[in-house]
């Protein structure tokens, strides 16, 4: 239990330690050994961990050592029997819980292997197999002496009890997952069967979606097309619209020219009216002139004539 001792001698404490004084009373001889036996068995290199029957201990693992040695210091007086005793049975306590820890550390991944359970058949192979190795790793948890003491039934029966519950209770966790498997399992068929809708679904989405993409890109073609005709047009119509504005500039010319000639042929047939008319009036005043003359000729003829005819008459 202690591969390694060493004696450290202290002097005489007193009467106060004799008499459970207080320990102002202790001689300060003492107290001065004393806490140069402290210092001295806190120093780096004097900290060692703890080794019993040649396996290191942990501050969980010498919890229950020092419980039990508690256990022994208040309602006996120590003996190295009573201490080989109780470290021994601490020694099965934790051969105990490592037997424990291994049946159930392996069911639990043997379950999360299987998370929708097996047949009782392989639960009870499984079992039987984890039974026989958790009383191994009791055998084998090293103590006093590298031998397992006398007696052992009261840890084994133990073992044998914790396994029948565990056995218990992961049989009903198995009945369960197997339950919950077949309806996970018609779940998932149903879910299937939704998936498959679905995708079908999709699918036919996706076949009117493409053959809308198609018609979209034929009307959009179509579209260019007629956008390209109604410029074209719209060209032809600028273009015919700007011929027609220079037809109206040259009917307007047209029309301008027209109008001018038409007011100087006015003007040229009154102008010619208007000689005709002066030289109208100049012939009928020449003919009037002439009737004149010649009314006067002729009344100086008939008038002489007369007179003429007058005197022959007379004569």
């Amino acid at each position: 239990m202690f591969p390694k001792v060493s004696v450290n001698l202290l002097p005489y404490p007193g009467k106060g330690l004799a008499n459970f004084d207080q320990l102002g009373n202790l001689e300060t001889d003492f107290l001065q050994h004393v806490k140069l036996f402290v210092e001295k068995m806190f120093l780096p290199q004097n900290l060692t961990r703890k080794i019993i029957s040649g396996e290191l201990m942990t501050g969980n693992s010498l919890r229950p050592f020092i419980a039990r040695w508690n256990q022994v210091l208040e309602n006996e007086i120590p003996t190295v029997q009573n201490l080989t005793e109780a470290t021994a049975e601490v020694q099965n306590r934790i051969g105990l819980a490592n037997a424990e820890k291994h049946f159930d550390f392996e069911m639990r991944k043997f379950f999360t292997d299987f998370p929708y359970g097996v047949s009782e058949e392989i639960i009870n192979q499984k079992v039987e197999q984890l039974k026989i190795e958790a009383q191994d790793v009791f055998k084998q948890t090293k103590r006093i002496g590298k031998k397992i003491p006398a007696d052992t039934r009261q840890f084994t029966s133990q073992l044998d009890s914790y396994m029948e519950y565990k056995i218990e209770y992961y049989k009903q966790l198995n009945k369960e997952r197997v339950a919950a498997a077949e309806v996970t399992r018609g779940l998932l068929e149903e879910k299937q069967k939704l998936t498959d809708q679905f995708n079908r679904t999709v699918e036919n989405f996706n076949s009117v979606q493409r053959e809308n993409a198609a018609n979209l890109k034929k009307v959009q073609e179509n579209l260019q097309d007629v956008t390209m005709q109604m410029q074209q047009t719209t060209a032809e119509n600028a273009r015919l619209i700007s011929e027609q504005q220079k037809l109206n500039l040259q009917i307007q010319e047209i029309n301008a020219t027209a109008q001018r000639n038409r007011e100087q042929y006015e003007k040229q047939i009154r102008d010619q009216e208007q000689r005709i008319a002066a030289q109208a009036a100049a012939y009928q005043n020449h003919v009037g002139g002439m009737r004149d003359r010649s009314r006067g000729f002729l009344d100086t003829l008939f008038g002489g004539i007369f007179k003429a005819v007058s005197r022959c008459v007379v004569m």
